[in-house]
């Protein structure tokens, strides 16, 4: 709200002077100025006297009826309040203030302003109907509460600067556990031994000093497994970097093996314990989107950084033949197929599953599923359009995948290699039980096929093609 008109008083008493002033100077030679001067002089005074006589009336009337609407009180005991109150027009107009409330302005009076200036640009009227708001005058910080009397609204301004500044110190220092994998550290043990160890021990010197640069408390919790626990406040500083830990980790390997690292990290958790859990679903969600970056998971939702890591495995179309020939025969071979990725699934696992899937039914006959978490998917608004667009259902649940095992079942695992962040790790024991045909050989072929570099887009649509082009099958458009 502007301020009232009644404000510009000090402004009109000014013109009022000057105008005097300059009526007395020209007298003596315009005496028909003169008094065109003197005239506007006066009705500037009037107008003046008329406005302060008016909101001397107003202010006492709205105080008169403020008092009357609060049981107990009168005008007088509203100044001795013992923490800063404001009462409010109609309109948002500050007409009465306490004393208290003139200090934290340094004695200035704010009569006529409107009072949104001092709420942090929030309105007072909706604060009426709320629980309070939390503002910040003059480096000093309320919560403000507000209520109706008559037609005004009375502002109390309780402050809370110390417990505040108390409340972003413990906030700050909240333990963020980091759970740390060394991605491919079977590929550099494939390699040499030796390679390996020198590798390894750099890996995990960034890592020891990575914590020390924030006295965090670091652990290596097993092979190729570490944790750190930093305060809350460190983990904004590496927001704003980045993680050039990321970086520090790739640049010590060669052009031939680059080493990477997965991180989960925990936000908002209380203790270490409940930071922990949080950091193995985060953990379990980077590996799950192929490694080399950090997942953040704070109140159930994720931030991603880094995943710039390429493969660099050679494409040989012979290789992708060989491949699709050994997965036409365990396809031809089972009696019903099951397409799983990891947990946490997202547009490209699916994506992946529902292309198998088609190719499954379509070419090869095959009853075939997608198996797939629904509740904990990031992909459901695919898994929806796939449902309106598919002729039939192609997605099944872990437990009801589980059920319908048999001796001829194959399982098929698209967008991950890792154990761990399967969707369903049950299914996968069942289908490789040794009183069983072994199942997923194949399977553990496929995943490296889906990911997300270019150089796997061909080799996935490479191996596709060769899928549809076995004999008496052919794949339909939908496919």
């Amino acid at each position: 709200m502007k301020r009232r008109l009644w404000t510009l008083a000090p402004w009109f008493i000014i013109f009022s002077v000057v105008m005097f002033a300059m009526a007395t100077f020209t007298f003596q030679y315009s005496r028909a100025l003169c008094y065109i001067e003197s005239g506007i002089a006066t009705v500037s005074a009037v107008l003046v006297a008329a406005f302060s006589f008016w909101f001397r009336g107003y202010i006492r009337n709205m105080v008169k009826n403020t008092a009357n609407h609060i049981s107990g009180f009168d005008a007088d005991y509203l100044d001795r309040y013992k923490y800063p109150v404001v009462a409010v027009g109609e309109k948002g107009d500050i007409f009465w203030c306490n004393s208290r409330f003139r200090r934290v302005l340094g004695s200035r009076s704010p009569e006529g302003e409107s009072i949104n200036s001092y709420l942090s640009g929030k309105d007072v009227f909706s604060i009426v109907d709320s629980d309070g708001t939390d503002v910040a005058i003059n480096g000093k910080e309320f919560t403000v509460y507000a209520l109706w009397a008559g037609d005004s609204v009375i502002c109390h301004f309780i402050e809370n600067t110390y417990y505040k500044a108390v409340l972003r110190e413990y906030n700050a220092s909240l333990p963020c556990v980091a759970l740390i994998t060394f991605d491919n550290a079977d590929d550099f043990v494939t390699s040499s031994e030796e390679f390996y160890s020198t590798v390894a021990i750099s890996v995990e010197a960034n890592l020891q000093g990575w914590a020390g640069d924030y006295n965090a408390m670091y652990k290596k919790i097993s092979n190729n497994r570490y944790m750190i626990i930093f305060r809350d406040t460190d983990v904004d500083k590496m927001i704003s970097q980045r993680f050039p830990i990321l970086k520090n980790i790739r640049s010590i390997g060669t052009a031939r093996h680059i080493p990477t690292i997965s991180v989960g990290l925990a936000r908002g958790c209380k203790t270490v314990h409940d930071s922990e859990i949080a950091a193995r679903k985060a953990l379990e969600m980077s590996l799950g989107r192929g490694g080399d970056q950090v997942a953040i998971i704070k109140d159930n939702a994720y931030e991603f950084f880094g995943g710039t890591a390429t493969t660099t495995e050679k494409v040989s179309k012979v290789r992708m033949r060989v491949i699709a020939n050994a997965i036409s025969r365990a396809v031809a071979d089972s009696d019903k197929v099951y397409i799983m990725g990891h947990r946490f699934s997202d547009l490209d696992c699916i994506g992946a599953g529902i292309g198998l899937q088609c190719i499954m039914e379509k070419s090869f006959k095959k009853y075939s599923k997608v198996v797939v978490n629904e509740e904990t998917s990031m992909a459901r608004q695919l898994i929806d359009y796939a449902r309106e667009k598919l002729e039939s259902e192609v997605f099944i649940t872990p437990s009801e995948a589980i059920k319908g095992v048999t001796a001829r079942t194959l399982l098929i695992i698209v967008d991950t290699h890792i154990k761990t962040s399967l969707e369903s790790a049950e299914l996968y024991e069942k289908c490789k039980s040794p009183r069983r045909r072994p199942r997923v050989k194949c399977a553990v072929r496929l995943s490296a096929i889906s990911t997300t570099s270019r150089s796997a887009i061909f080799r996935l649509t490479l191996c596709s093609r060769e899928l549809c082009s076995t004999p008496k099958t052919s794949c339909s458009k939908q496919a």
